[in-house]
């Protein structure tokens, strides 16, 4: 782990592949330059790497060695994935620099599905739950861009993934001096973790976010596309398009044509600006989906948020019965029920309906399902009917 810490106050200009990296499916030793301190081995068991409750063995993967130093450094960051297979009761944890959970640069605490125990984050002791998102089973990846970690007013940039759940981007902090290592733990429990793999960063374009959203008169709905991990001097473009949504381009509800974005040397964040027209149309929510394509640059790939949607925000309609009571004749039939929406939706719109109470009884004075109502785009009445059955009994008003 030395030369990730290293990386933090020295910079390598030099160009250099990154193409090597460490794969571990603990069913066989480790050889070569990542090879890990020989009783990492002592804890694998049938193709598994477990480890007991209360015990952080810290997995030495050579960080320091020469070539996986200067390649990490050229990258400006690394990627970390693994597997949680299982976590019987306690938590597991997987740490960057420290086996200690609160003295770690980065550390990941995940509970089992059935603990109501929020899963967490840490960054140099301060924490902060990320809901219950990790589920058992699931690949865990941790990615850190360190960047040009020599400038101290650069940040380092953090992302944690559970399968496809980003669950945390972009949280920003100093890269500090820490104790070195890289640990997979587990607390008052036992873990099992599979599939290790740790790579050097590669350059990567994507949405900073897969969603956002806005008020039609909050002004231009803004994008934020990343560069992460470029190489030193890098320049690289992208392409985007609209590609789906609800919303209707062509100045109906915004504007926005196919364009090109293009970083240069240093560059790492570009925006697409849209400006949403308002309309000050009583409408629902509309949807307007963009995606980025043909990336270049060397070895420049697309990263995961490819697609990003941002919504409109509308004022969705209130439903309510156009008269509070209705009144007929007991051989009548049925009686008609009127539901209304107060404006025109895009969207289907759908309400349940139920009894609630009453003095008549169903089956014997009237017959009524609970149900539910739908508006089809466009629709602000619907009817339904209650069936009134004719017993013949001399009896007031029900």
């Amino acid at each position: 782990m030395l030369a990730v810490l290293i990386c933090v106050f020295v910079v390598f200009a030099m160009a250099t592949s990154v193409s090597a990296d460490l794969f571990d499916d603990f069913s066989g030793d480790q050889t070569g330059s990542w090879a890990p301190a020989r009783w990492w081995d002592d804890y694998a068991c049938r193709g598994q790497f477990i480890v007991p409750g209360k015990c952080s063995p810290k997995l030495d993967v050579a960080f320091s060695r020469g070539q996986r130093a200067t390649e990490i450094n050229a990258a400006a960051g690394f990627v970390i994935e693994v597997e949680v297979v299982e976590i019987r009761e306690g938590w597991a944890a997987i740490n960057i620099g420290n086996g200690d959970i609160e003295k770690a640069a980065v550390a990941v605490v995940l509970y089992p599905d059935n603990s109501s125990s929020e899963d967490q984050i840490y960054v140099y002791g301060k924490s902060w739950g990320v809901g219950n998102e990790f589920d058992e089973g699931q690949k865990v990846r941790i990615e850190i861009d360190t960047r040009d970690v020599s400038n101290r007013g650069e940040d380092a940039r953090l992302t944690v993934i559970f399968d496809d759940t980003e669950v945390v981007s972009d949280y920003r902090f100093q890269w500090q001096k820490t104790p070195l290592g890289f640990h997979l733990g587990a607390g008052n429990g036992r873990a099992i973790f599979d599939n290790l793999r740790i790579a050097p960063a590669e350059p990567v374009i994507e949405f900073e976010r897969r969603y956002s959203e806005g008020a039609e008169g909050s002004g231009p709905a803004v994008m934020n596309v990343v560069f992460k991990h470029p190489e030193p001097g890098q320049t690289c473009t992208v392409d985007y398009k609209v590609t789906g949504g609800t919303a209707k381009g062509a100045g109906v509800d915004y504007t926005l044509n196919d364009g090109t974005l293009t970083f240069g040397p240093g560059q790492t964040k570009q925006t697409i600006s849209i400006p949403v027209k308002s309309d000050k149309i009583d409408e629902c929510d509309e949807t307007i989906e963009l995606t980025l394509s043909r990336p270049t640059g060397r070895n420049v790939q697309l990263g995961r948020n490819v697609k990003h949607t941002h919504t409109v925000l509308g004022r969705w309609p209130t439903v309510f019965f156009d008269s509070i009571s209705t009144s007929g004749a007991e051989d009548a039939g049925s009686a008609k029920v009127t539901v209304k929406l107060s404006h025109s939706c895009r969207d289907k719109v759908s309400v349940q309906y139920k009894l609630v109470g009453g003095t008549a009884d169903n089956g014997k004075d009237y017959k009524l399902k609970n149900g539910r109502i739908t508006f089809k785009p466009g629709e602000i009445s619907k009817d339904f009917k209650v069936i009134v059955l004719d017993d013949a009994d001399g009896e007031n008003s029900i």
